[in-house]
């Protein structure tokens, strides 16, 4: 199994072009931004004194909002979702799946495919906060402003623990999504239809409230609205907060009240996770590729 992570690992590192345009962009961009904005604020008074409102405890997890936060995560996962669809169906639009398929087992090969992209898409989200955090300690020491909180052992403790909480629920996110990537290539077989077919699970899953509220306002039933708590996108923000924060997800739109537990919500994420990883691997093994 490592053999075939690593396999899948090196084609996707030598595939530079799609890497940087969709994985490698969360470092590039949160360094891009850094700059820039630390040259407005050597001309701009009001904008150093913006950027000196930062936190490097903030700043070490502010990229994985991108994918673990709603309603940021809405747009922050289309990029890692078009990375992982295009993984998947290019297989098949560059007749690949012949070569591979017949030498080894086709679940270790999807299994294999999901590691290597969830660990790809973490490690550029990672870079990214390292990056932000370094820059922005640069750019507030040349402003001559503090850059907060005081490195306590403490306060370095916890900064790692949330850190490290943010990356796993990110994988977990991540995870979800290349499995329904997987199915939306077994489906389609091309990478346009991936592309499509994937953004549609994923919308349908980020604005499953809003589907469950408009559905519980045409049918009169109030309690559909409560079908949100079994919901991968709320089980994984519950998740979180709990962690995090010590309670769950309380900052509900429709004026709903959904209560889960941290073991419900572990169960459901891993229901989910399971169940559209044997979707698409049940689709992978009955289809015909060799011929």
């Amino acid at each position: 199994m490592i053999d075939a992570v690593r396999a899948e690992w090196i084609k996707i590192i030598r595939n530079a072009r799609l890497t940087a345009a969709l994985v490698w962009i969360f470092p590039i961009a949160a360094a891009t931004t850094l700059v820039v904005g630390f040259i407005i604020s050597l001309v701009s008074g009001g904008f150093a004194a913006f950027m000196g409102q930062s936190t490097w405890s903030s700043d070490l997890v502010a990229i994985w909002g991108v994918i673990n936060r709603f309603p940021v995560n809405v747009f922050g996962r289309m990029l890692p979702l078009a990375f992982m669809a295009v993984v998947f169906a290019g297989e098949f639009q560059w007749e690949t799946w012949r070569l591979i398929v017949p030498r080894a087992e086709r679940t270790k090969l999807l299994l294999a495919k999901l590691a290597a992209i969830v660990l790809a898409v973490t490690l550029s989200l990672a870079l990214a906060s390292v990056i932000m955090v370094a820059l922005q300690a640069a750019g507030h020491a040349a402003l001559g402003e503090v850059y907060g909180p005081d490195l306590t052992v403490e306060m370095v403790s916890q900064a790692a623990r949330n850190l490290l909480v943010e990356a796993l629920i990110a994988s977990l996110t991540l995870l979800l999504l290349g499995a329904f990537a997987a199915v939306s290539a077994f489906i389609t077989k091309t990478v346009l239809g991936a592309l499509m077919l994937s953004f549609g699970f994923s919308l349908v899953e980020l604005l499953s409230l809003g589907v469950l509220a408009l559905l519980s306002s045409w049918f009169d039933r109030p309690g559909i609205l409560n079908l949100y708590r079994y919901m991968p996108n709320f089980n994984l923000e519950n998740l979180r907060a709990w962690v995090i924060e010590g309670h769950g997800l309380t900052a509900l739109p429709f004026n709903l009240v959904v209560e889960a537990s941290l073991g419900e919500s572990l169960l459901f994420v891993g229901i989910w996770i399971t169940a559209v990883v044997a979707w698409a691997n049940s689709i992978f093994r009955r289809q015909d590729i060799t011929t």
